[in-house]
């Protein structure tokens, strides 16, 4: 079928109807559905609820948690949101050497398994500065991890501004600090918006790295994802600590949601000041303003993202280690192909879906598409993990290899980050644009792709590298839904568990340069090089 006739059919109302309704009904029974099963286990139990209600102890436990998880998500998100700005400014629009490795250096953080981060990351700030605060080390895991998923969310926000309105700004005599407050950032905003979504999300949700630090520094204190992780693990002695531990997840999921609500609502209706201009703006667009920035910018990734991410693939005794562990050259190939299989299909099934919600904001059905897409980032690994496994135990019955139900488990968390992005692409896009196309005979698909597609293109890489590294550094998910997968992930999970740091550390430092090849690959693919 020729590129021609699929156009021509995109011009039919009924097959358009219809391609939509399979994207959005592939969207709830795969990515909605798994990861909100446990309502269904709750509610089918809902007669030995109270006994976990009466329970002060379990219920004194629950609250404390949550307040842990909630006070780390924010101070994580603020931090990431400061730091991430003028780093994603310095990457978009500043040209000096070694930039192209920089970029993907930072990106590497998400493809390293939770678990190993967290080990990693403990073990830095515990040499440098003895560092047992939980609460610090926690947000200094958490930073680490999510910083990435700011810093390539803003990134793809910024190059959809035009640059047009920036250069008519600076010549009519506006400091660069006065351009980015009134025009950059204000049309920029849906990205930032998105970011911090983004962020707080795999805060709240984060589970294995959060168990491994608090467990190395010895902390007692616990998020609510740990609280619950250490409940299923407990429900061996008593049932009630299953029920405790989905009760405490339904609790996160319905409370995130109405906090990340309230925040999109707030942010959305909140406007930059654009009318004042303030005689400090100019001395911060000047040096040595200027150069200090930009310097903190980058020591900043470099000393609180980088060397404490990368600390366990260059911890010393990796180097006495014999040869190259065994097992480890397939697990890696199985994570590379579960995380491409997922990330196609999320490509084939999440573009669609955000066109569909970003082009029918008014509908109800695309706004509740829209805050739907956020629940699967939010729920706890732990519980969604648990979740998804009882939901693909009947696809397992069926006869569908590891490696596919793997591959589905892993869309259910992924395809989020996808169309979060290309969302916050489309609304950015002057609709405009796409209605005088139309007008000038242009059918849909020949409308995105000659006009949509090229300008959207960043949040559609950025999305597909966060999904794709997503998959590949996947370890709880994965092992709930088959036990005994043989990913990279669980492989050096297990490592680090037998305290073979030695072969722990060559382990993540081969997946780190096979996950910095793909990156660069990915990202040179994009730009169309």
């Amino acid at each position: 079928m020729s590129i021609g006739l699929i156009e021509e059919l995109s011009s039919n109302k009924i097959l358009r109807a219809t391609w939509y309704s399979i994207v959005v009904g592939f969207f709830l029974l795969f990515v909605l559905i798994p990861p909100i099963y446990l309502f269904i286990y709750l509610a089918g139990s809902y007669d030995k609820l109270p006994v976990v209600l009466s329970n002060s102890e379990i219920m004194g436990e629950m609250k404390r948690a949550i307040y842990f998880s909630y006070a780390i998500a924010a101070t994580v998100t603020v931090i990431d949101l400061i730091s991430a700005l003028p780093m994603a400014w310095i990457l978009l629009k500043k040209k000096f050497r070694l930039k192209g490795l920089l970029d993907t250096l930072l990106d590497l953080p998400m493809a390293l398994p939770t678990s190993a981060l967290g080990f990693s990351v403990a073990m830095f700030w515990l040499r440098l500065a003895d560092l047992r605060n939980a609460f610090w080390a926690v947000v200094a895991l958490h930073v680490a991890m999510s910083y990435p998923y700011m810093l390539r969310t803003l990134i793809a926000s910024l190059e959809s501004v035009k640059s047009q309105y920036e250069i008519a700004a600076r010549t009519l005599g506006a400091h660069p600090f006065t351009v980015a407050r009134t025009i950059t950032l204000p049309i920029a905003k849906p990205g930032i918006i998105a970011g911090c979504i983004l962020c707080f999300a795999k805060s709240l949700s984060e589970t294995g790295g959060t168990a491994v630090t608090l467990s190395v520094i010895e902390a007692v204190e616990r998020t609510g994802p740990v609280l619950i992780k250490s409940w299923k693990a407990a429900t061996t002695q008593a049932e009630v600590f299953l029920l405790a531990g989905g009760i405490l997840s339904a609790i996160l999921i319905i409370s995130s949601l109405l906090a990340l609500y309230s925040f999109r609502t707030l942010a959305t209706r909140w406007r930059v000041p654009i009318r004042k201009i303030w005689l400090w703006e100019r001395r911060l667009s000047q040096r040595p303003f200027t150069s200090l920035r930009d310097f903190l910018s980058v020591l900043f990734p470099i000393f609180v993202v980088l060397a404490p991410s990368l600390f366990i693939a260059l911890f010393p005794l990796w180097l006495n280690a014999d040869g190259l562990p065994s097992g480890l050259l397939t697990a890696i190939w199985n994570s590379v192909v579960i995380a491409s299989i997922a990330t196609m299909i999320n490509l084939i099934t999440g573009i669609p879906l955000s066109i569909f919600i970003a082009r029918s904001k008014s509908s109800l059905a695309a706004s509740l598409l829209d805050a739907m897409v956020n629940i699967p980032l939010i729920v706890p690994t732990t519980a969604l993990g648990f979740s998804i496994s009882l939901f693909w135990s009947k696809g397992i019955a069926l006869g569908l290899s590891d490696l596919a139900v793997i591959s589905l488990a892993h869309i259910s968390f992924t395809q989020p980050l996808l169309v979060r992005n290309v969302i916050a692409s489309l609304e950015q896009l002057d609709p405009s644009l796409e209605d005088t196309a139309r007008t000038l005979g242009a059918n849909p698909l020949k409308t995105f792709r000659k006009i949509t597609f090229p300008l959207i293109k960043p949040g559609i890489v950025a999305g597909t590298i966060l999904s794709f590294t997503r998959s590949l550094g996947e370890t709880g998910a994965t092992i709930s839904v088959v036990p005994k997968a043989l990913t990279a992930p669980v492989y050096i999970v297990e490592l680090v568990s037998e305290r073979a740091y030695s072969v722990a550390g060559i382990s993540c430092m081969i997946l780190l340069l096979i996950s910095g090849v793909l990156l660069y690959a990915l990202k040179r693919t994009g730009r169309g090089e």
